[in-house]
């Protein structure tokens, strides 16, 4: 049975990784931010506790990222996902369209469940 293909997969992969460069300009600036609390006197934990933030924000958009490049390239269904689910997070109608291409594009891809 022949696949039937459509851009739904690649649109949604672009709308995942135009998610992830927003708020990689949002986690940039809070980086800045943070750069400017460390000149103020403050606790040390509370410093800690900023980064460690920081880090996990980090690693959750480079997995969004990695699903998005999935998406673009219909390779891994459930990593697409993954990654669109993040970019929703916490809400983002970019993300939230993207889940739905690729819930309507699942057959386009290659690990897709049948």
């Amino acid at each position: 049975m022949e696949r039937r293909t459509t851009q739904m997969p690649v649109i949604a992969g672009v709308l995942i990784l135009v998610s992830v460069g927003f708020r990689a300009l949002g986690l940039l600036a809070a980086l800045v931010f943070g750069l400017f609390v460390l000149i103020w006197p403050s606790s040390g934990a509370l410093i800690a506790l900023g980064a460690i933030g920081l880090i996990v924000c980090a690693g959750l958009l480079v997995l969004a990222a990695v699903g998005g490049v999935y998406a673009l390239q219909r390779r891994n269904w459930g990593l697409a996902l993954t990654g669109a689910i993040i970019a929703a997070l916490p809400f983002s109608l970019l993300g939230v369209a993207a889940i739905v291409l690729l819930a309507l594009s699942r057959e386009e891809f290659a690990s897709s469940p049948q």
